[in-house]
């Protein structure tokens, strides 16, 4: 369960141990756009070296190669796959056919390894509007484990007529052109039973708007969002840990339900509101984010106090 993705340029001096300690629950490691042509090979060597060392704390390794249909992606492909690297970030993606081209550079480079083939799982990069159309079949497509929306190719794609993922945007705060991508990649994210994770907030340092975008991608569905410095993972993670009254109001709602079945009722009301099937279900989900979040969360904190004494 991954509420936030935290962006890390391998290239900058200590930038990978210093994102380990931090509270994010995933890295998204760059070796796509945020790495210059001319410092390719350098940075895959450096994430391999990351790799090797298997020490990622308690985090989630995501690495963004390379487009699958040039050198590098495919570069990157072999590498990872062949140091067993927990989960690549597939960019680029137009079809089930871009995966099963991943699929295959990987299953060669673990076989030349000697390394149990699947290893690495893929998640697929939402950017492109073939990508929106093809969805379904994208995500029955080998080692798909989960989806990131990028929202800036899928702007460019789309022709929007001014693209901002941050604060700036001129047109209008929430980005409406982009509801019917976004929805849709999260409605096949839930039928697959997949992870679903938004672009996140370019604007670092407006922390405010930072909170105010996860609320908006927590309420479309989405499981987290990516982010661009340590300190957006507090706005975010509050948006996307349900509150101490929320989950107390679920627990009792679980409860109440439960003794009316036994009643052999359907509905109870609580709180002044009818409560039924669905938002049982949605109060049984909301306690499992809970309580795995709150025990993550003081893991996190008692680690700390341990490395402080």
């Amino acid at each position: 369960m991954i509420r936030s993705m935290l962006v890390v340029p391998p290239l900058t001096p200590g930038m990978l141990d210093k994102a380990l300690t931090t509270d994010a629950d995933a890295l998204m490691v760059e070796l796509e756009d945020g790495i210059h042509r001319s410092r390719k090979d350098e940075a895959r060597q450096a994430v391999a070296e990351f790799i090797a060392r298997g020490e990622f704390a308690d985090k989630v390794i995501l690495v963004r190669v390379n487009d699958v249909l040039t050198p590098a992606g495919q570069e990157d492909l072999r590498r990872l796959a062949a140091l067993r690297a927990p989960a690549v970030i597939l960019p680029k993606v137009r079809s089930k056919l871009d995966v099963e081209r991943a699929d295959e550079i990987m299953k060669r480079a673990e076989t030349d390894a000697s390394m149990p083939v699947g290893g690495t799982r893929i998640w697929v990069m939402i950017e492109t509007t073939d990508a929106v159309l093809n969805l379904e079949e994208i995500a029955a497509a080998p080692r798909v484990a989960g989806f990131t929306f990028g929202a800036g190719d899928m702007s460019a794609e789309l022709r929007v007529r001014r693209i901002g993922v941050g604060a700036d945007r001129p047109i209008w705060s929430f980005p409406l052109e982009l509801i019917y991508a976004k929805q849709r990649a999260v409605a096949v994210a839930r039928s697959r039973g997949l992870t679903v994770l938004d672009t996140g907030f370019s604007s670092f340092r407006d922390l405010e708007g930072t909170g105010r975008a996860a609320l908006i991608s927590a309420q479309m569905g989405f499981d987290g969002t990516g982010c661009f410095s340590p300190k957006q993972i507090a706005p975010i993670h509050s948006e996307f840990t349900p509150t101490n009254q929320e989950y107390d109001w679920a627990c009792r709602a679980v409860a109440a339900l439960a003794e009316a079945d036994r009643r052999g009722e359907t509905v109870v009301v609580l709180d002044g509101e009818m409560v039924e099937g669905p938002l049982v279900r949605s109060a049984q989900a909301m306690i499992h984010r809970y309580e795995t979040y709150a025990a993550r969360d003081l893991a996190r904190q008692a680690a700390r106090a341990v490395a402080a004494a």
